[in-house]
């Protein structure tokens, strides 16, 4: 059963009961932390490499700033098209 903390004004706190992780709930978190740990470093790098895709992929009479702006916006393409492979 908990127990009352007798600290000051929290004497009436009943005592948390704490509880570790169970294997599969660290792998699950493992897991779910590389992922999430991948997909920052794919927009990381496709962040880094706008410049040279906007002067790659993109018109070279465009001025700068606009390859960098289009290169940008194939940035959420990944959120929509990323799933579509997985199916």
């Amino acid at each position: 059963m908990s127990q009352a903390i007798a600290v000051g004004a929290f004497a009436a706190v009943p005592e948390r009961e704490t509880f570790g992780l169970t294997g599969e709930q660290r792998r699950n978190l493992a897991l779910a932390s590389l992922g999430s740990l991948l997909e920052f470093y794919e927009f990381m790098v496709f962040g880094f490499f706008t410049v040279l895709i906007g002067k790659l992929f993109f018109p070279p009479d465009l001025p700068e700033a606009v390859k960098t702006f289009q290169a940008f916006a194939l940035f959420p393409w990944d959120f929509y098209c990323g799933p579509f492979p997985a199916r």
